[in-house]
C-alpha cells in the first residue's frame, strides 16, 4: 500500500477509533483500525508508565539539579603554616538566604577525625577531636555570605595534611579538600670548631622543618664535601640537624649554605681560619641580612 493511501487509511482509523464504531467499515478500514487501536492501547499504556516514573522520579531530579548548581570552593596550591602560627583553612559556598538549614563540617581527610561542626545555627564540638579542642574558630558574621573558612591556632606537626570542608543547606551538599603544609625556620646556626694536630673540623647545629639543602663552598665558590646527621623530628616538630666540614688546611676559608625552600628560608655562613703554631684565629661573619660582623660564639676544643 502507498504512503498516501496509508495516510488517509491512518486518519480514517483515527476518526472511526474516536467514535469507537465498527458498522459499515469496509474490511480494509477495519484492518487499519485493529492496527490503530493495538497501537493506540500501547501508546497510552506506556503513557501511563511514564507519567508514574515522571512524578516518582521527579523530586530526584529536581535535588540533583540543586545538586549540580551548588558547589564549594577551596584552593588548589597547599596552605603553608609555620610552626606555632594561626592557620587559615579557606572554604566557600553559595549561601542559602537562611542559615537554619546550613551544616559545616571540618574533619581529617586521613581518618576522618572531627575538626570543627557547625550546625542548628551554632557551633556543635562534642564530637571534636581532642587535638583540636579550643584551637579551631568559625567566622560567624562571614558564614551568612557563603564563607566557611576555618581558623587553627599553634599550629604543629601533627596539623599537617588534608582537610575536608563539607557544606551543606538547602541548595545542596559539597565538599573541598584543603591541604595545610607545615614548616618551621631552622633557628640560627651555632658553630664549633674542633682543632686536632691533623686536621680541623667546622661544625654547625641548628633545628628547624623539614630537611633541608646543606652545602659547604670553598674559597673559590666549589663544592666542598661535607658530612650531614639529621635526627628524626621531635615531639616540638623539629630536625635537629648537625653538618660539619673537615680539613688538613692551617689556613682555609668555607662558607656554610642552608635552604629550606618550604619556609623560603636560606642561611649562609662564613669562617675563615688561621692555624699556625698551636693558635687559631677565626673570624665568624653573619651575613644573613645587613653583612655586618658580628662577635664569633663557637667553641674550641684543642686535643
Amino acid at each position: 500500500m502507498c504512503p498516501l493511501v496509508m495516510q488517509v487509511n491512518y486518519d480514517v482509523a483515527v476518526r472511526l477509533y474516536k467514535v469507537r464504531t465498527w458498522r459499515g467499515v469496509s474490511p480494509l478500514y477495519q484492518s487499519v483500525l485493529h492496527d490503530f487501536q493495538e497501537q493506540n492501547h500501547h501508546q497510552e499504556y506506556f503513557s501511563r508508565v511514564h507519567m508514574n516514573m515522571l512524578w516518582r522520579f521527579l523530586p530526584l531530579w529536581i535535588l540533583l539539579g540543586r545538586a549540580d548548581s551548588f558547589g564549594v570552593t577551596v584552593p588548589s596550591s597547599p596552605i603553608l603554616v609555620v610552626r606555632g602560627a594561626t592557620a587559615l583553612l579557606p572554604c566557600e559556598f553559595e549561601p542559602d538566604p537562611t542559615m537554619a538549614n546550613l551544616v559545616i563540617t571540618w574533619q581529617r581527610e586521613e581518618d576522618a577525625r572531627v575538626v570543627h561542626s557547625f550546625y542548628y545555627e551554632k557551633d556543635q564540638l562534642d564530637r571534636q577531636s581532642s587535638d583540636y579542642v579550643d584551637r579551631t574558630k568559625l567566622n560567624r558574621e562571614a558564614l551568612a555570605g557563603g564563607n566557611a573558612s576555618l581558623s587553627i591556632v599553634n599550629i604543629g606537626l601533627k596539623d599537617a595534611g588534608n582537610y575536608l570542608c563539607i557544606v551543606s543547606n538547602i541548595k545542596g551538599t559539597d565538599r573541598g579538600v584543603v591541604r595545610l603544609v607545615y614548616v618551621a625556620s631552622y633557628s640560627e646556626p651555632r658553630l664549633s670548631i674542633l682543632l686536632k694536630s691533623t686536621n680541623v673540623t667546622v661544625q654547625y647545629e641548628m633545628e628547624g622543618y623539614p630537611k633541608p639543602e646543606v652545602m659547604w663552598l670553598g674559597s673559590e665558590g666549589q663544592n666542598l664535601t661535607g658530612d650531614l646527621e639529621v635526627s628524626p623530628a621531635s615531639d616540638g616538630g623539629l630536625y635537629y640537624l648537625k653538618s660539619s666540614y673537615v680539613t688538613q688546611s692551617p689556613v682555609f676559608s668555607v662558607t656554610f649554605t642552608l635552604k629550606n625552600p618550604a619556609a623560603h628560608q636560606e642561611l649562609q655562613r662564613h669562617v675563615n681560619l688561621t692555624y699556625v703554631d698551636g693558635l687559631a684565629s677565626c673570624l665568624y661573619r653573619h651575613e644573613a641580612c645587613d653583612r655586618k660582623v658580628f662577635s664569633w660564639r663557637s667553641k674550641v676544643w684543642i686535643e
